[in-house]
């Protein structure tokens, strides 16, 4: 049955020619192959970062408490919600500090000290 893209006129091609034109097909099939996989690659990088742990609220058992020490006669000036944690702020003896505490681990993620500039 002919190819309704087939025109009576053409000739088959050289064998030469046909060898490389299988070799392209199979080029692109191969590099359609691999851009596939990196499609799939960053598409699921984003589904796992979304699904990610890291940022959900974890709750914290009855009667467990998450303790942040703070240095005798330390006044607490203020508390702020930050991402997935909680900065405190604290006015000890030599100036202001800011702390930044991780929610679901307790962990002292940073402290900041703040001093007047000269």
């Amino acid at each position: 049955m002919p190819d309704k893209f087939d025109h009576p006129d053409d000739e088959p091609l050289d064998p030469k020619v046909e060898v490389i034109r299988q070799k392209l097909v199979r080029l692109l099939m191969v590099s359609g192959g691999i851009m596939l996989l990196g499609f799939l690659a960053v598409f699921g990088a984003i589904v796992y970062k979304i699904n990610s742990a890291s940022d959900v609220a974890v709750e914290v058992p009855p009667g467990e408490a998450r303790e942040l020490v703070v240095p005798v006669g330390a006044q607490w000036l203020g508390t702020a919600p930050a991402g997935n944690g909680l900065l405190v702020t604290l006015r000890l003896a030599d100036g202001s500090t800011i702390i930044q505490r991780h929610d679901a681990s307790g962990v002292v993620i940073a402290r900041w000290r703040l001093e007047e500039a000269n």
